[in-house]
């Protein structure tokens, strides 16, 4: 028993001067390298599979013959279409088909468009340099020129008349529009002027405040809305 008493206050002893083990620390996250490569998924990898072929749908097919027949059948305006100042940018001959832009002959036939408004836009900057009404009469000289070019093709429309008897004559009217009234240049008289020429409507003003109107785009308030004139 002496012997007992003995050992256990050198086992006490001995533990209390050895200091606790050190923590195992975690092992290291496998985070890689910038420039290792990582394993795509498998999804990745593989290429996607072809899309199902959708089967035709009977009664989208019958709605959409049905509008190609209303197109055909009905008489359709567009009220604005950006083709004067195309044929002076680009000089594209829109009688025939074209990659650019959203108007060509063969388009308009398969759409059922039978009168396009072709708009005679005049820039602002024409308001300070002087000239918007020579431009004007440019960009309608292009239209009748397109006219003469494709007389089997297009017409210049002044009326709603005008308008039924080229398309029972299987033409294409053009019907004019003027987009920005600077070319009016404060002078009354060139309204008969564009008359005569087949300008049938006018948007008062464009980007920029003129002698007609404020713009909507510009911040001046020159006018506060329209002018005197």
């Amino acid at each position: 028993m002496r012997f007992a008493y003995l050992l256990v206050p050198l086992l006490l002893a001995a533990c209390s001067s050895t200091p606790p083990p050190a923590p195992v620390p975690p092992p290291p996250a496998l985070v890689p390298e910038a420039d290792t490569p990582v394993e795509a998924p498998v999804e990745a990898i593989l290429p996607a599979p072809p899309p199902r072929a959708t089967p035709p749908d009977p009664e989208a097919a019958a709605l959409l013959s049905r509008a190609r027949a209303l197109a055909q059948d009905a008489l359709i305006v567009d009220g604005h279409i950006d083709v004067p100042y195309r044929l002076h940018q680009s000089g594209d001959d829109v009688g025939d088909a074209t990659e650019a832009g959203d108007f060509d002959y063969p388009r308009a036939i398969a759409g059922g468009l039978n009168a396009p408004f072709l708009s005679v836009y005049v820039p602002a900057h024409y308001q300070e340099t002087g000239g918007a009404k020579a431009f004007a009469d440019s960009l309608i000289d292009l239209v009748e020129g397109l006219t003469e070019a494709h007389p089997d093709k297009f017409r210049i429309a002044r009326s709603p008349a005008e308008v039924r008897a080229n398309t029972a004559a299987g033409l294409i009217s053009l019907p004019l529009g003027m987009e920005n009234g600077a070319p009016i240049e404060g002078d009354l008289a060139n309204l008969e002027h564009f008359h005569s020429r087949g300008i049938r409507y006018i948007t008062l003003t464009h980007g920029r405040d003129n002698e007609i109107s404020d713009s909507s785009y510009d911040d001046a308030g020159t006018h506060g809305g329209l002018s005197d004139f």
